[in-house]
């Protein structure tokens, strides 16, 4: 019943009589001793009219509001302790209970149903298959299992030997992933270019199947055949691996709240696939983190509307894709189009942009032997600059000026130091926040040599 306090009205409530604590501390000046008194008080909250109006009814209206709140969190509280139990009662009960839990879980490594035939009545295929993904299906035969599991290709199978069961899989029973006719074989996929034994990760481990493609002639190219089947492919020319959206999406919100680096997220996909490394499991590590950095750019770009031509509408037609700070003033977006002539001397604050500009020479980036050539993602619609109109700047200012740095600051010749190590091609990052602690969207540039003023006059100019 105590859910449904707070939909009654406030000025029909009664409340009780409860006990309150009052801690009243008197401190005269810094050095003397504190002297903390306590008292119990009786409170009675004062009943008043529906009808009263004005500021007297906001008061009084608080103030019982006050009182609530604290009523309903004291009985929430107690019931809250009535109802729960304490943690050392429900491991007592879980002692009680502990080996009849481990007679059920060891009933699930066989099961009676294996030695009686299949549900299609076939004398030559016993049902020795089970699904380890499926929880109320009965084990059956290869034939059933490829039938129940066409749109379900990343279950994992197990087939019993006689004396336990081991693992298997779709594709050792002939199954096929169809593409482009809802689960059924293209009729047109009559040569063996249009099959494929792919390698697919999806969120239980590693799997090898065999993907059959459309050929008809109106069908899409292969990568996007598969886009279409919500696996991400690998490569775009020929792709032999995929990942399926379901991963993808899992990996994404893995990576933001738990912090795990891809490393370990791989070493987890690779123990659900084979715990035991017996057999060798195929390494897709650097797979993945080249299409988790795809597929962050591709939500973006959908979440923000850019993809769907929002910029048409944003004030000076943003393509930025950048979550921009909306407590700071924008024209165009929270202020009126007269804002200008409302500015006085005593609301100026109001209207005024105030920014900070902070770098961090821990961030840099070393020179890549293998891979020289650093395309940027997001060129300019996120928080860094324009690439080439940044390098272009920056070629333009050291034409003019000679790098001749002539300083008598110590701290100013070991930053120089530490800025000019070798094997760097970024010493570092600087960028604009505002006064509300938010990064400034196309505000971040890549620093070279130092602090020079000529690194933040960029990103101040593209705000």
């Amino acid at each position: 019943m105590f859910p449904y306090l707070g939909f009654l009205a406030v000025d029909q409530l009664r409340l009780p009589l409860i006990p309150r604590t009052i801690r009243v501390t008197r401190c005269y000046n810094t050095r003397c001793t504190t002297t903390t008194t306590t008292t119990t008080t009786k409170v009675r909250p004062r009943r008043y009219p529906p009808t009263v109006v004005g500021r007297r009814y906001a008061s009084h209206e608080r103030s019982l509001s006050k009182e609530f709140v604290l009523i309903f969190t004291s009985y929430y509280y107690i019931l809250l302790l009535l109802v729960s139990q304490p943690i050392s009662t429900v491991m007592a009960e879980f002692m009680q209970r502990q080996s009849e839990i481990l007679d059920y879980m060891f009933a699930r490594e066989a099961d009676a149903r294996t030695s009686v035939s299949c549900a299609c009545r076939s004398a030559t295929d016993p049902a020795i298959y089970r699904c380890r993904e499926c929880i109320l299906l009965p084990p059956c035969c290869g034939k059933c299992m490829k039938l129940s599991h066409s749109h379900a290709p990343f279950h994992r199978i197990e087939a019993w030997t006689g004396s336990y069961f081991a693992r298997s899989s779709l594709t050792a029973l002939g199954y096929e992933l169809c593409l482009g006719h809802d689960g059924a074989r293209c009729p047109n996929a009559t040569t063996q270019e249009c099959t494929k034994l792919m390698v697919i990760v999806h969120t239980n481990g590693v799997h090898r199947l065999n993907v059959v493609f459309c050929a008809c002639a109106s069908c899409a190219q292969k990568p996007y055949q598969m886009l279409q089947s919500s696996l991400y492919p690998a490569t775009w020319t020929s792709p032999a691996t995929a990942f399926t959206f379901q991963l993808m999406e899992h990996y994404h919100l893995d990576s933001l709240q738990s912090r795990k680096p891809a490393y370990d997220y791989w070493a987890l996909l690779r123990r659900l696939t084979d715990n035991t490394r017996a057999k060798p499991v195929p390494d897709r590590y650097e797979e993945l983190l080249r299409v988790s950095w795809e597929w962050r750019v591709l939500k973006m770009m959908k979440r923000s509307g850019q993809a769907l031509g929002i910029s048409e509408f944003l004030p000076n037609h943003s393509n930025s894709m950048a979550i921009p700070c909306f407590a700071c003033p924008i024209p165009g977006f929270n202020l009126p189009p007269n804002w200008k002539d409302l500015v006085t001397k005593d609301n100026r604050h109001e209207y005024t942009l105030f920014l900070g500009i902070d770098g961090n020479y821990q961030a840099v980036r070393k020179k890549k032997r293998h891979d020289p050539l650093d395309i940027p993602l997001l060129d300019g619609q996120g928080y860094f600059t324009n690439s080439t109109k940044y390098k272009a700047f920056l070629k333009r200012i050291s034409a003019n000026e000679s790098d001749n740095h002539t300083s008598s600051c110590a701290n100013l010749k070991s930053m120089k130091i530490f800025t000019r190590r070798k094997g760097l091609d970024v010493s570092g990052v600087a960028g604009v926040t505002c006064r509300h602690s938010c990064w400034r969207a196309n505000s971040m540039v890549d620093l070279e040599v130092g602090e020079k003023s000529v690194y933040t006059s960029t990103p101040l100019g593209g705000i």
